[in-house]
């Protein structure tokens, strides 16, 4: 019996206990035990979780979704290879970055200190980085807004975080960061990463994606990410939503790039 999933859950638990876990996911300690033996001991027949279950067990453990689904087998090899080579990564990161940010490519303003520690910790990231910025050199950018998301907002005064946020704007924003992504020091592990990362920041601040198109035009991400939906009778769930536009945003960059 194969069970690669089952090992590879076993290794990310560590030294947690099972209780401790499953109590944290929302499962049961011994559903959680079965996951990872791969098979119920009581009826022999392999376990195979569901995506919400894995989707859980993704958000605690902070690994790729995808990841688990491929190991779950609902995803193939060949799809999986897609949506985690360089380019599939960066399509799914500039789909979420585009949640997060406002018409100017700018992040909103609540996100700032959240995104600002993602691409410090992750892509090591620096004003320095980003070509088009060079009025930004001369003194070290990290430590300066490190400080500011450190302190509280009374210390400074109007025109200081007005000056801050102004510098911020221009050094990280949906081009800039594409634009370390694109990096050659930036590796697969750092885009598997970040893109977790940034899908942690969406749950953590409830963020709703869904906006109203006044030109009366139908957005597919706009239907697809409505509730109760359906595809031949078979409900659509939040998990499925995002293999959907992941799958979708490959397709259209390379009908984008075979195009040119």
């Amino acid at each position: 019996m194969n069970n690669e999933l089952g090992y590879y859950l076993k290794g990310l638990r560590g030294e947690k206990s099972l209780r401790e876990v499953a109590e944290k996911c929302g499962i049961s300690h011994t559903y959680l035990d079965t996951l990872e033996k791969g098979y119920d001991p009581r009826t022999k027949k392999e376990r195979k979780p569901n995506p919400e279950v894995l989707e859980k067990l993704a958000n605690y453990y902070s690994v790729d979704y995808e990841r688990l689904m491929y190991l779950a087998k609902y995803i193939d090899e060949d799809i999986y290879n897609v949506i985690t080579s360089k380019n599939g990564l960066k399509n799914r990161i500039k789909h979420l970055l585009t949640k997060l940010t406002n018409i100017k490519g700018y992040f909103l303003p609540f996100l700032r200190k959240d995104i600002f520690e993602s691409i410090n910790l992750i892509l090591h990231m620096e004003p320095d980085d980003v070509i088009h910025y060079q009025e930004l050199k001369g003194f070290d950018k990290s430590e300066y807004f490190h400080e500011y998301f450190s302190n509280s907002p009374d210390e400074y005064a109007k025109y200081e975080h007005e000056d801050i946020e102004e510098a911020f704007n221009k050094a990280y924003n949906i081009m800039t960061v594409m634009e370390k992504l694109d990096s050659e020091y930036v590796y697969i592990d750092n885009l598997q990463d970040f893109l977790v990362s940034l899908q942690q920041i969406i749950m953590k601040h409830n963020i709703n994606t869904e906006k109203e198109n006044i030109y009366g035009e139908s957005e597919l991400s706009d239907f697809i990410n409505k509730p109760n939906i359906f595809y031949k009778k078979n409900p659509i769930s939040d998990n499925d939503k995002k293999l959907i536009t992941a799958y979708l945003d490959d397709f259209f960059n390379n009908k984008i790039n075979n195009d040119k």
